[in-house]
């Protein structure tokens, strides 16, 4: 998926207890405590909303077609917990569910599988006939990390059963392995659409790690910052050039991925091996928004406009462009999507 979900902390009454973008950023979807919605993310247009009485931990969509996968939240969840529902909204209504032991942490699905995250284990289903087809025990998974290619060939990251590793599996050339990405518990864990790139992140929050899943080969590195911080969201735009980070501290960092463009990096390069920070790779451009709990990803190009969209928690929308060439993001719209009658 092409942004890590996050599972927001409701604010109270009528508040958003979750949001996610579809598998290309088209689209997003939010679930509340009485409810949930599917809007397009640029231009900001619902397309549909569904009330209920009770609230929405998890809604995940499939592209933009009709079928969402759906799990209980709040403190009054519409379904159990332990439960996904797998819900038709040209019928209105669930077609099918799966159970489990525990309570699902999140959902991935694509036109052939999904995956139900739980906190020890990741299982793969088979889409049409609802199959088992693979169990992964992994480490503890409260966040509900979990990384599945868009595209083509199936690729699946998840948590390896050691702090800070993750397994790759691919499918295709029927090959399973480990890397050992960071040295605290992940945080983030995000494929590009074609599964071809991973970005994770710690608890620690100031790195950022590129990795080539082909070969485990760790491709570039990128500083948030140098004090804690929770990562919030990773994106990819769609060509894999560039990704887009948000962050508890309230700034979204955009790094480029193409050797070819220039991050910022320290003025102290010269003497990398010593100082610490020195050689360092920052962000080539910020946008500092006034919320600690938000995700960020890149939406459809518009002319040689970049276009990053920002969700917050507080039910805040935000689109942003820039340029190549440019230093600065500029706004250009900003509503509320969510939270009106909270």
């Amino acid at each position: 998926k092409n942004i890590r979900m996050i599972s927001l902390k409701a604010q109270g009454p009528g508040s958003i207890l979750h949001i996610s973008f579809n598998q290309d950023n088209s689209c997003f979807a939010c679930g509340e405590h009485d409810g949930f919605f599917v809007a397009d993310a640029c231009p900001l247009k619902e397309r549909f909303r569904r009330e209920f009485d009770g609230g929405f931990g998890e809604v995940e969509m499939l592209n933009k077609c009709n079928i969402l996968a759906l799990v209980g939240g709040g403190a009054n969840p519409q379904y159990p917990k332990n439960k996904v529902i797998i819900w038709d909204d040209y019928q209105v209504q669930s077609i099918t569910e799966l159970a489990f032991q525990s309570d699902v942490k999140a959902v991935r699905m694509r036109k052939d599988r999904i995956v139900v995250v739980l906190e020890k284990r990741t299982d793969i289903y088979d889409f049409v006939e609802l199959k088992l087809l693979d169990q992964i025990e992994t480490f503890n998974n409260p966040l509900g990390l979990c990384g599945l290619s868009a595209e083509t060939d199936l690729v699946l990251a998840c948590l390896g059963e050691k702090v800070g590793e993750v397994r790759i599996d691919l499918y295709k050339q029927n090959r399973t392995y480990t890397l050992p990405a960071h040295a605290t518990a992940i945080t983030q864990l995000v494929l590009n659409q074609s599964g071809t790139r991973l970005a994770t992140a710690s608890e620690k929050g100031t790195m950022v790690r590129l990795w080539d899943t082909l070969n485990g080969k760790k491709v570039a590195e990128y500083r948030r910052g140098t004090q804690t911080a929770i990562i919030t969201s990773i994106s990819f735009n769609r060509e894999s050039t560039m990704i887009c980070v948000a962050s508890s501290t309230g700034t979204i960092h955009i790094y480029s991925c193409d050797e070819n463009i220039e991050n910022q990096t320290s003025s102290f390069a010269v003497f990398k091996g010593w100082m610490p920070l020195a050689g360092d790779v920052w962000s080539a451009k910020k946008i500092y928004i006034n919320e600690q709990n938000a995700i960020a990803a890149f939406g459809e190009k518009e002319g040689n406009k970049h276009i990053v969209i920002v969700l917050c928690a507080s039910g805040k929308y935000y689109k942003y462009s820039f340029t190549d060439g440019a230093s600065e993001c500029h706004l250009e719209e900003t509503y509320m999507f969510a939270g009106r009658h909270g």
